[in-house]
């Protein structure tokens, strides 16, 4: 193992290893010693909550916002909105969809609750003239309200944002239980190209996930966290948007997880809540979409109050743990057909809470941006897919699932949950996996998930 210097300007001290066909990065703590504190105290909260899915904001009834090099910042209150409690004291996060609208230059937008201090980090990554979705975990500030920040460093533009709430996380001062979210090993259950076809305009696709995979046959199943694929390249496709459901809707939905032009392949992660009947329900708004959906945990009701098991515990703000395009990071693209484990240990060790290590954490939650795809000597590199699981402790074989799907030119953002694998002596590892040519990924940590 050899020790990389230091950058200057860097958050994070990591080190790296390489093995015979696996690289191994180690993430560490924040370079400044200070640590990435968990917000407020523990108690009984960390469980989540759905609501209705509710637009709380929605720049386009008023003043286009203007981007610039520097940034612009946007306050939006979401304490006390959409189902969320009115009393900050009571929420601990909420999960929010932000989708930038029309923008007139290259750029990206971060999110942080309002008052805390600008890590650094991306949420939406989007270019000149796409509407780009993704979702968020994020603790709420100042009077119960999110900062968000648009930057284009090339040009000074313009861009409109919606923000729409789909659940929160409760403090233990909220007298109602709600559900623990518990990782897997993600795994698809739904690929609608392999004999189903398409949905068409206006309908929804039931999928089954109590009882699927991983996932108990149990009522006590109430929501999942799945990433939903928009394949948007079947004959008669067009700009359309996707929607994830607990039922299939009467009339078209007032919201979306997922928007894609014609022709365009795209993620987005969601969390949603199951129906009565064990189903989930996709549905697409235009056109003829096919629709991917893997599994990556599951969200439980009536768990032992006692247990610290998959309560969920958002940092003072995101902070980036990951960038392979600096030389922190080795500077070293994923090259096709390439896996590379990164070991959290230092990080897990250096979440604290009121000054106190928080403990044993089987996941992290935080924005997955895949960048910079091209072509390498055995492959054209013109698309692909990046995959993030668990590191395995035997032979690898990648699961048959995307975390993020790029295209040359783009920067593709996604929320994503990984779960921790690997061996006894560092059982805090996760494996990337990248399909066609060589790319680079970022990671920017919003949350940690609780283990007993």
């Amino acid at each position: 193992m050899f020790e990389l210097r230091r950058r200057a300007t860097a958050l994070l001290a990591v080190a790296a290893a390489v093995t015979v066909s696996i690289a191994l990065m180690q993430v560490g703590p924040l370079s400044s010693g200070e640590t990435a504190l968990a917000a407020a105290t523990l108690g009984a909260g960390g469980e989540y909550h759905p609501v209705t899915p509710a637009r709380v904001f929605d720049s386009r009834s008023g003043a286009t916002p203007s981007t610039a090099p520097e940034g612009r910042e946007l306050t939006v209150p979401v304490v006390g909105l959409g189902g969320v409690p009115a009393a900050s004291s009571e929420v601990l996060a909420v999960a929010v969809s932000i989708t930038v609208v029309q923008p007139t230059a290259a750029g990206y937008l971060s999110v942080r609750g309002a008052g805390e201090p600008d890590r650094g980090g991306s949420v939406v990554n989007f270019t000149a003239g796409r509407d780009v979705p993704n979702s968020a975990i994020v603790r709420p500030g100042a009077g119960g309200a999110l900062t968000l920040r648009l930057v284009t460093p090339g040009a000074v533009g313009s861009a409109h944002v919606l923000v729409d709430v789909f659940g929160w996380f409760s403090t233990s001062s909220h007298g109602t239980r709600g559900a623990r979210l518990v990782p897997v090993e993600p795994f698809r259950v739904a690929d609608t190209r392999q004999g189903r076809g398409p949905v068409a305009a206006g309908t929804s696709l039931a999928v089954r996930v109590r009882g699927a995979g991983s996932v108990p046959d149990s009522g006590d199943v109430v929501g999942v966290v799945v990433n939903l694929t928009g394949v948007n390249t079947p004959a008669g496709n067009r700009s359309t948007y996707l929607s994830a459901l607990p039922a299939a809707p009467a009339a078209p939905p007032a919201t979306s997880n997922l928007n894609l032009t014609a022709g365009e392949v795209k993620p987005v992660l969601a969390i949603v809540p199951v129906g009565s009947d064990g189903a989930i329900h996709i549905y697409n708004a235009a056109g003829s979409t096919d629709v991917l959906v893997d599994v990556s945990g599951y969200l439980l009701a009536g768990v032992d109050e006692s247990s610290r098991a998959g309560r969920v515990v958002p940092l003072s703000s995101p902070v980036r743990l990951i960038d392979t395009r600096l030389p922190a990071w080795g500077d070293a693209p994923l090259s096709a057909s390439g896996r590379r484990d990164f070991s959290f240990g230092a990080f897990v060790a250096d979440v604290a809470l009121a000054g106190e290590a928080i403990g044993a954490q089987s996941a992290v939650i935080g924005n997955l941006t895949a960048t910079g795809l091209r072509g390498d000597p055995t492959s054209s590199g013109a698309s692909t897919y990046l995959s993030v699981y668990p590191s395995p402790v035997g032979a690898d074989r990648p699961p048959q699932v995307s975390s993020v799907n790029l295209t040359a030119g783009l920067d593709v953002p996604n929320l994503a949950l990984l779960r921790y694998g690997g061996p006894a002596d560092d059982p805090h590892r996760v494996r990337f996996f990248n399909a066609f040519g060589q790319l680079d990924h970022l990671f920017d940590a919003s949350a940690v998930v609780l283990a007993d």
